[in-house]
């Protein structure tokens, strides 16, 4: 299995996280990079792509994959989704 992280630059706590997840992946074993801004490889299987940033970010991000079938993971840096609802 491999992992491709996209992080939004514009949310320096999301890139901070993606660089640690990336160490701690392999770290484990676990393949997983960096991507720039969006992933538009073609469908891989064993291939699964962590989306950190906005509402935006995210859904742009999944409409880019819809076609390729590959699974995405969505962790929400934003300030419109439900995360900020619940912390503030």
């Amino acid at each position: 299995m491999k992992f491709f992280i996209i992080h939004d630059t514009w949310k320096s706590e999301a890139e901070i996280l993606a660089k640690e997840i990336v160490k701690w992946c392999n770290a484990k074993g676990v393949k997983a990079e960096l991507q720039p801004k969006s992933f538009s490889r073609a469908n891989r299987s064993g291939t699964i792509v962590l989306v950190l940033g906005g509402d935006g970010f995210i859904m742009r991000q999944s409409k880019m994959l819809r076609k390729s079938k590959i699974p995405l993971l969505g962790i929400n840096f934003g300030r419109k989704g439900i995360w900020s609802r619940i912390s503030k």
